[in-house]
């Protein structure tokens, strides 16, 4: 490799300077240079090397040159590409041969670096300008992902902010973030339940409306950091405006003038800066929210705080994005354009490994340099699969339906698809390079491996979300406001049924009993005196009426004082207790005292999916295996399955939004309704099987069922038939 660019440049013509094979093309002159280029040095690469760069002015583009091409065009003014060839291996004594001239000719052509006014030219141009032409669909097709606006030429007002990018970006004020970050990490980390229930409060329209207020804020200062950095170093800063990622507003600086600068730190103070920035605006927010009482202002600054340190942390330090991360790993194993150099070396480093084929990598990078290239290319593909998949199942979503389905296809055809197919149509091409060796035959065998895992059945059970429950657990509840005497049975105590479990009394009862005994005295008193004179006799029919009621009234008193001695309701195991259950407390008729848990048998409500329900049968063995790992599996066996698909959970436990396994969203009710189509079994435990030891009201876990083996392949086929089928219907 010759030369890389810094961005991408269309395909050049098809012109050869160096002769054919064999010498049996004529060659021509090599195209002369554009007069306005200027060459610059550029950074001193990890092995020692100097590396130059070129500048276009014209496009404000930047290339950077390997030592090769540097010495060729040091005897560029020759002419003819043997001449250059022979000039330029006796200045340098490098290995260089009639190929590297040609390829670095058409890279000049291919970026528009020569004059054009040379003979055969004109036409060369007129191919690439009609080769770069693209249609209105294909031009939607690579850029419905990133499309660049920009909005502000700020070159000239930044000039006036020089100073404050001085005082920014010196060594005071990194060892200043430094602390401020080590200081926000310590405060934030004693509270940090607190912090994370601030940020779950706020998942909210009103939340959402705050937390793109508070992005904006970020990324324009982010902006504003990569500007500052740029012109503290002398660059210019040619646009700031927004860049649209899959229809998705994102602020961008350019700041491609920094490969003017011969000084690695310098470039990497200039990637560093925006995140530096929101490094330093996430530390002063964080430290303010630990520091400030409720209200608003604390508000805005945990906004600010979460925004900062989730864009920095998460999205822009990651290298395998094309934002800060990537052109700061770029810069510190110096490997400008690493991207296409990685994917090139990576293929060739693939077919090796798979073939054994003995060609010549693409280039010679020393070998820490060369394993940190290939780590970055191997993961940056394993990235891209999973974003490129993960933006067909947005816009998939994003969209009506048809419309959808034709932009998530175009996407993975295109971005997923074709790239593996033209790697393996390479393959083919190099068919005949291929012989029996050590790589082919570790190949064949993994390959051999793979077939044998996906159409071999080897998977014999299916795994279920359940809930175990006793088969009975009544909650105590108070019968009326009272307040706690006696508590004479502890948690986990075994009771029978009849058995006083909280004794409760109620003063206010206890003064009414009282006080109606009172009456009863008063009231046989005066009976008896009425009945003993003749004159009041008739006053003694009155007064049995009013003992009567009052008699009657009472019974039911003192039934109800019986009836605050709460009592098992069977015989069981007693558990849950609230922690404030002692004696002196209050409680109401809601409160909820704890549970007789049955000691024997259990029910477990479990769900399975349409893709498996074909394979799950009444009468199916299997076992519960809780969340708890300390606790015993559970034999168990299938009893019943519903033949309806359910609307909504009875498990609540077992929604995503509660942590469980089942993909949920929330109705209008607030009921967990399944993403997909799930069904309800019903399972007990097998016979001569208990409950665990120790079992509260309710065991989340997995059921996994005995079922008929079948190979992966068949179960993918069959899911992506079910999926076929319910999204169907338009």
């Amino acid at each position: 490799m010759v030369a890389s660019v810094q961005g991408s440049a269309p395909g050049g013509p098809t012109i050869s300077f160096g002769g054919g094979a064999g010498g049996q093309q004529q060659a021509k002159p090599v195209p002369r240079l554009r007069e306005d280029l200027k060459l610059l040095p550029g950074p001193t690469d990890l092995d020692g090397s100097p590396s130059w760069t070129i500048l276009d002015p014209a496009r404000g583009r930047y290339y950077s040159l390997s030592p090769q091409a540097v010495a060729l065009l040091g005897a560029w003014d020759q002419g003819m590409p043997d001449r250059v060839l022979a000039r330029a291996m006796a200045a340098s004594r490098l290995p260089l041969e009639l190929s590297d001239v040609d390829e670095l000719a058409r890279f000049l052509i291919a970026n528009n670096l020569v004059a054009g006014d040379e003979p055969g030219m004109t036409g060369s141009y007129a191919r690439q300008r009609k080769a770069a032409k693209r249609s209105a669909f294909s031009w939607m097709l690579h850029n419905y992902l990133f499309v660049r606006v920009p909005l502000v030429r700020p070159d000239m007002w930044l000039d006036g902010l020089t100073p404050l990018g001085r005082m920014m970006f010196s060594k005071g004020a990194g060892l200043t973030l430094l602390t401020l970050v080590a200081i926000a990490l310590y405060l934030v980390g004693r509270q940090w339940d607190v912090f994370l229930h601030t940020f779950t409060s706020f998942l909210t329209l009103e939340g959402a409306v705050w937390f793109g207020i508070a992005l904006i804020i970020a990324k324009v200062l982010h902006e504003m950091g990569h500007a500052l950095a740029a012109k503290r170093f002398g660059c210019r800063v040619h646009s700031m405006g927004v860049a649209l990622l899959v229809m998705m507003p994102v602020l961008y600086t350019d700041v491609s003038d920094a490969w003017r600068l011969p000084e690695r730190h310098r470039r990497l103070i200039i990637g560093a800066a925006g995140m530096a920035v929101e490094l330093g605006i996430a530390a002063i927010a964080t430290i303010l929210w630990t520091l400030m009482p409720d209200g608003p202002a604390r508000s805005a600054v945990f906004f600010l705080a979460a925004v900062s340190w989730f864009m920095t942390l998460l999205v822009n330090l990651n290298p395998l994005m094309r934002f800060d991360g990537y052109y700061l790993l770029s810069d510190l194993i110096g490997v400008r354009n690493l991207q296409g150099r990685g994917f090139a070396l990576a293929r060739w480093h693939l077919r090796e490994t798979l073939f054994g084929l003995g060609r010549e990598p693409p280039e010679v990078l020393p070998p820490r340099t060369r394993h940190a290239v290939l780590l970055y290319a191997y993961g940056a593909w394993i990235w891209r699969f999973f974003l490129f998949l993960g933006i067909a199942v947005l816009v998939y979503h994003a969209f009506f339906k048809v419309l959808g389905i034709m932009l998530a296809a175009v996407e993975v055809c295109w971005f997923l698809a074709m790239p593996a197919l033209r790697e393996i149509g390479e393959w083919w091409k190099a068919r005949d390079e291929m012989r029996m060796n050590r790589a082919m035959a570790r190949s064949l065998a993994v390959l051999a491996l793979l077939i044998g895992l996906a159409f071999v059945p080897w998977q014999g059970n299916i795994g279920l979300p359940a809930m175990l429950e006793a088969s009975a657990s009544p909650r105590l509840h108070p019968p009326a406001p009272a307040r706690v005497v006696e508590v004479p049975v502890a948690a986990g105590a075994r009771v029978t049924a009849g058995q006083p479990v909280v004794v409760l009394d109620n003063p206010d009862l206890d003064r009414k009993i009282e006080m109606i005994r009172l009456e009863l005295d008063v009231t046989q008193r005066l009976i008896q005196r009425q009945a003993a004179s003749a004159a009041t006799a008739a006053e003694v029919g009155v007064l049995e009426g009013r003992l009567a009621a009052r008699l009657a009234e009472l019974d039911g008193l003192v039934a109800e004082r019986a009836r605050l001695v709460v009592r098992a309701p069977q015989d069981g195991i007693f558990r849950d207790p609230p922690a404030d259950l002692m004696p002196g407390l209050w409680v109401s008729p809601a409160r909820v005292l704890g549970l007789v848990v049955a000691a024997e048998g259990g029910r477990i409500e479990a769900y399975v999916s349409g893709e498996d329900l074909p394979r799950l049968q009444v009468g199916a063995r299997g076992r519960f295996v809780t969340d708890d790992p300390a606790r015993d599996p559970l034999p168990v066996v299938v009893t019943a399955v519903s033949e309806t698909a359910v609307d909504a959970l009875d498990q609540p436990a077992l929604a995503s939004q509660n942590g469980g396994p089942i993909a949920t969203e929330l109705d209008h009710e607030r009921r967990p309704v399944p993403r997909g189509a799930v069904y309800r079994v019903w399972l007990e435990p097998d016979a001569g099987a208990g409950l665990p030891a120790g079992q509260t009201l309710a065991l989340r876990g997995m059921v996994r069922i005995d079922a008929p083996a079948e190979s992966f392949a068949a179960s993918l086929w069959r899911r992506v038939i079910a999926v076929a089928i319910r999204e169907s219907g338009f």
